[in-house]
């Protein structure tokens, strides 16, 4: 079977039906006092666009640990149409499904399988840095400019990368007696192969200033800096449509 990319109606769809599930879930987050915030691209699209970003075909939260372990102990007060997936060999992070409607989308192994939408978790473990003058170098590969395998500076940043994770699986060894009151960062859960650093004061106290479809919902306290961090400095230019990303497809008739 053949696959395209969604035409503009079917994302428009796509994207309606996210929305409802993101308004969903926000309920049922105020209701039990769940604190999570928006995050990547969903951030950037409520700022950039105060609606999803164009392209965009998914959802992505980012909680604490605390706030992580009291949403699963509801589990059964899900809605039926919701199911829970632990991250597997197929995908590199946990997610919420809503059975209400259904799309193709590409897993880790290359393979494209028909799956309910979903909500990506991604939790923030609590890290603890001597000096903060060490996030940038830690945080530079994720923006960093790509170059030909045969080219000296991806050669550097190569090496670059290893020192990274090296670097990063030190701070998780000695941050492990730190919890979320007295940390000074957090990262995205180490699951990643280079997980991204925040200063506490960027994501904390959580804001509900991120507007989507005229709605509110809660994003981090300085959106400026977390989506500089996360994006680069040019995080409000729309990219070229060769660099625009999307995961989710449509059967070829």
């Amino acid at each position: 079977m053949n696959f395209r990319k969604l035409h503009p109606d079917e994302l428009k769809r796509l994207q309606d039906h996210l929305f409802e599930f993101l308004c969903e879930f926000d309920d049922f987050c105020q209701t039990h006092n769940i604190q999570y915030m928006l995050n990547g691209g969903n951030v950037l699209g409520a700022v950039r666009h105060q609606d999803f970003i164009p392209w965009d075909d998914d959802l992505d939260i980012m909680l604490s640990p605390n706030n992580y372990q009291q949403f699963l102990s509801l589990v059964h007060e899900f809605p039926s149409h919701w199911f829970w997936q632990e991250k597997n060999s197929s995908f590199a992070v946990n997610k919420l499904y809503s059975s209400k409607y259904f799309v193709y989308t590409e897993n880790l192994h290359n393979t494209i399988e028909k799956t309910p939408i979903w909500i990506d978790f991604f939790i923030l473990e609590p890290i603890y840095l001597p000096t903060l003058s060490q996030l940038p170098i830690l945080n530079s590969l994720r923006i960093h400019k790509a170059y030909p395998s045969w080219h000296f500076k991806r050669w550097g940043s190569n090496l670059l990368k290893l020192y990274i994770r090296k670097k990063i699986q030190k701070l998780y060894q000695t941050s492990s007696h730190f919890n979320e009151e007295n940390n000074n960062c957090f990262a995205y859960e180490r699951t990643l192969k280079i997980p991204l650093l925040f200063p506490k004061n960027i994501l904390f106290p959580i804001k509900n200033n991120l507007t989507i479809r005229s709605r509110k919902f809660p994003g981090p306290s300085n959106t400026d800096m977390y989506l500089f961090t996360e994006y680069g400095p040019n995080y409000m230019t729309i990219p070229p449509q060769n660099k625009q990303q999307w995961h989710c497809y449509k059967p070829e008739r």
